[in-house]
């Protein structure tokens, strides 16, 4: 039963994203994205909320090479139950993540 709510293979589930970019001059290029993903949404006690803001800086030092940094802040609730509730607590523990990508098109 436990296991069932972390899963929820017979969920719903709905998202949406914004994203935009903006090539600064040669090679540069700035983006921002906002995402959100509503997930076990049939139940008050299942939702679960997710919601991301990424800032990130691409560098294309060849046309077959990108290197990508990003940045990205996310936040997560259970917003059907109390604050103190497990998985409110368990949630409020997300951290932000860095990355750093380099692509490579052989």
């Amino acid at each position: 039963m436990i296991s069932g709510f972390n899963v929820l293979p017979e969920g719903e589930a709905d998202g949406w994203y914004l994203d935009g970019g903006y090539r600064l001059f040669d090679g540069w290029e700035l983006r921002a994205r906002y995402d959100r993903l509503n997930r076990g949404t049939n139940g008050k006690e299942t939702e679960r909320r997710f919601e991301t803001i990424t800032l990130g800086v691409t560098y294309r030092p060849h046309k077959k090479v990108r290197i990508l940094t990003d940045y990205a802040f996310r936040q997560a609730e259970a917003p059907g139950l109390s604050g103190s509730a497990t998985p409110n607590r368990i949630l409020s523990e997300l951290d932000d993540v860095f990355a750093v990508k380099i692509w490579i098109r052989l």
